[in-house]
């Protein structure tokens, strides 16, 4: 795969799944991977958003932030890129899944956002 390949999949996979993504080598060839969220450092800017929607949408308390409210906040571009990337917070522990489509900060989650908003106060 040519580098440029490899970086529009790159980009297409942060701007479909959320996940940060790169580029590397892997036997002489080009390749776009994923970077699965599981510390602060890896979560990419629409995962960091996506979760300080969910506070803010759910009043800071432990309520939960249906997809609705979530898409109306202009983070996301669509419906199918807030589902996949509160999915995904989910399924690596930053967001619990309450219901159907609504989703709550897990205590990690909590946890990461307070740590932010406390620096920026």
């Amino acid at each position: 795969m040519s580098l440029q390949s490899a970086v529009m999949i790159k980009e297409s996979i942060t701007h479909n799944t959320g996940y940060s993504a790169r580029v590397c080598i892997q036997n002489g060839q080009f390749e776009a991977e994923a970077i699965l969220p599981g510390t602060e450092k890896q979560l990419s800017t629409i995962q960091r958003s996506a979760l300080y929607v969910i506070y803010r949408n759910s009043g800071g308390s432990d309520d939960a932030c249906g997809i609705n409210a979530a898409l109306q906040s202009g983070v996301f571009d669509c419906r199918s890129q807030a589902e996949s990337v509160l999915e995904n917070l989910a399924s690596f522990g930053w967001l619990l899944r309450t219901y159907t489509n609504r989703y709550a900060l897990s205590e990690k989650g909590r946890n990461f956002v307070m740590r932010r908003l406390g620096a920026n106060a």
